[in-house]
């Protein structure tokens, strides 16, 4: 994550966050690309042109001026000093270093304005100039420095010319750094303010960066997970339209026209020959608040007269699952859908059930027959020594017709449960009869105490 860099001097601005205002995020960018060198250059530079527009009107105006050596000296000082400004290496210096163009600066317009004569006095408003590249220095020794130069742009000019003090020159020397330094003093807190909203907005905007790279990976990594996924899911909102549709669902054959349809309804329910109404379609339910879990559809064209016992080749069956989603007052958002196809698991029940039901019959057939035999047996005189254990036996081929009948039933989905009472002393007994005759041949005894009748 990235951090805001708090600058240690009015060079050192964060830039290139965005604004909101095309021409300042252009100059932002400008100023951003500069380097320290630039940076003081462009600091220098409004004064310099100043002056050069002061040299330029005092050509028109009072060119006597220019012939004063006093005067040309201290112009060539403001050239100077803007020469240093693009020569000297500033990345190499320590960072407060520039501080010295600024100080220089004032002391260059005091000389401009004692050789010039009365008629310069004005000048003293460029002072402006240099007192506020010092102010916006986020260190208050900015604003002492600012002050300390505004003085010695009055004191340090008269005292080299030996100008001789004045009422009017005396009021300049308190007063005129008294306002410079109400001006740097101003400059200063409003940079510092200006400096406090630019690094909160830098922040702000570096938050909404990571958020929005944050958002970038985790769609990344959604997409990643419904491209791999080979179960179809689909998003909708509140009205049911399209949200998201991950690759499965959309290179689904059997799902690509799922939309309702009039003419043509493409979806079927469980007996796969009654059409879903487009409102009983997944979306639809699931657009309407509705939660369900597996619900089986048949996808795919219903040939006529199908037998449900069957399974159309040219169907596909889903098992689909819907769960809504709430906005963050709770209110319905959508809905996430989910069609995983069971066609195969379908097919695989079917053919178990015919499987069953065909081996069911072929075991009813023998045993049926068995037990039409046992019942001759027991019909004919001269069995009477074994009849007991022919009863067992038919006892238990009857238990496994019966077995049989139910796995038919089963496969065949015409299960019918019946309750009734049961005589639990006689299953008992007919259990113990069944395994009599192993435990003998095994030494062991099975002794049954019941009631004579069951209780009722």
């Amino acid at each position: 994550m990235s951090r805001v860099n708090v600058p240690g001097d009015p060079l050192d601005l964060p830039s290139g966050h965005g604004s909101g205002s095309p021409l300042i995020d252009r100059m932002d960018a400008f100023l951003g690309g500069l380097g320290r060198r630039g940076k003081v250059v462009m600091s220098q530079l409004p004064l310099s042109v100043t002056v050069a527009l002061v040299v330029a009107a005092t050509a028109v105006f009072h060119p006597e001026s220019l012939a004063d050596a006093g005067f040309q000296t201290a112009l060539l000082a403001h050239a100077a000093l803007f020469g240093l400004s693009v020569a000297v290496p500033w990345n190499r210096l320590p960072a407060g270093a520039y501080a010295v163009i600024p100080v220089l600066d004032c002391v260059a317009i005091g000389f401009t304005r004692e050789t010039g004569g009365s008629n310069f006095n004005v000048l003293s408003l460029l002072l402006v100039f240099p007192v506020t590249w010092l102010a916006v220095d986020r260190n208050r020794a900015g604003v002492v420095l600012a002050a300390g130069a505004a003085l010695l742009s009055t004191l340090l000019p008269a005292a080299a010319l030996g100008n001789v003090p004045t009422q009017a020159s005396m009021i300049r020397t308190i007063f005129l750094p008294l306002v410079m330094t109400a001006i740097a003093v101003t400059a200063h807190v409003v940079a510092g303010t200006l400096y406090r909203q630019r690094e909160t907005l830098v922040r702000k905007d570096e938050a909404l960066a990571d958020t929005a790279a944050e958002s970038i990976r985790r769609q990344q990594l959604l997409d990643a997970v419904l491209s791999t996924v080979n179960v179809g899911v689909w998003v909708v909102d509140q009205n049911g339209r399209n949200v998201l549709t991950n690759k499965a669902l959309q290179t689904d054959a059997a799902l690509s026209g799922l939309a309702p349809s009039a003419n043509q309804p493409r979806l079927f329910e469980a007996d796969r020959t009654t059409s879903v109404p487009p409102e009983r379609f997944p979306t639809a339910r699931a657009a309407a608040g509705e939660t369900f879990t597996d619900a089986l559809y048949w996808a795919g064209e219903s040939k006529a007269g199908e037998s449900n016992a069957g399974v159309d080749e040219d169907m596909r069956a889903y098992s689909v699952t819907a769960r809504t989603m709430s906005s963050g007052n709770g209110d319905h958002a959508g809905a996430v859908i989910t069609f995983a196809e069971v066609t195969a698991l379908i097919r695989a029940l079917s053919a178990k059930d015919n499987f069953v039901a065909t081996v069911s019959h072929e075991l009813r057939t023998p045993l049926t027959s068995i037990l039409g035999y046992l019942e001759l047996v027991l019909d004919e005189p001269g069995h009477e020594d074994i009849e007991d254990e022919l009863k067992i036996v038919q006892r238990n081929a009857t238990h496994l017709l019966g077995l049989v009948n139910d796995l038919i039933a089963v496969a065949s989905e015409r299960v019918e449960l019946n309750l009734q009472e049961t005589d639990v002393a006689g299953l008992l007994a007919g259990a113990v009869a069944s395994a009599g005759a192993h435990a003998n041949g095994s030494g062991v005894e099975l002794v049954l105490e019941v009631e004579c009748s069951p209780p009722t």
